[in-house]
């Protein structure tokens, strides 16, 4: 099993999606031991405020590049976060990406959301049930093959 203690930026830049692939290969069920171990593996890398556009898929980077190059944002956060459950061989029919806003606070993240129950990288330190957010979905993206989808684009 990968370390479960590897922080992505301390590893040399051509070493980290093996340390990346190591621990996708350690996930197995689809459960709350996995959504903590991905909140464990991804929650302690440090975070810069922007790398990825959240408003522009287009631009959005590989899971490779943002591994690669260490920037990790809310966005680019998520892009990893889907991409660990996908290529740990779950359907991608029941995951998705979010752009959402808190009307509290105006605040806007990306999220990864499973079976529309579960969300991952709403907060950096747990996983959380979707109907206990007080969310405003602004937009939700899907992977198709080699591209991301965004509903706007379907509407």
């Amino acid at each position: 099993m990968a370390d479960e203690h590897i922080i992505l930026t301390s590893v040399r830049p051509e070493n980290r999606t093996l340390a990346w692939r190591e621990f996708r290969e350690s996930l197995s069920n689809i459960d709350e031991i996995a959504y903590d171990q991905i909140i464990s593996f991804w929650g302690r890398h440090p975070q810069v405020d922007f790398y990825v556009d959240f408003d522009d898929i287009s631009s959005w980077p590989t899971p490779w590049e943002i591994i690669t190059n260490g920037q990790f944002c809310p966005t680019g956060m998520a892009i990893c976060i889907f991409f660990t459950l996908l290529y740990s061989r779950w359907d991608r029919d029941r995951l998705d990406i979010r752009v959402v806003k808190s009307p509290s606070d105006e605040k806007i993240t990306t999220i990864v959301v499973i079976d529309d129950k579960i969300v991952l990288n709403y907060h950096c330190d747990r996983w959380v049930k979707l109907d206990d957010l007080d969310i405003i979905a602004m937009d939700l993206i899907v992977w198709n093959d080699d591209h991301y989808v965004s509903s706007r684009q379907i509407n």
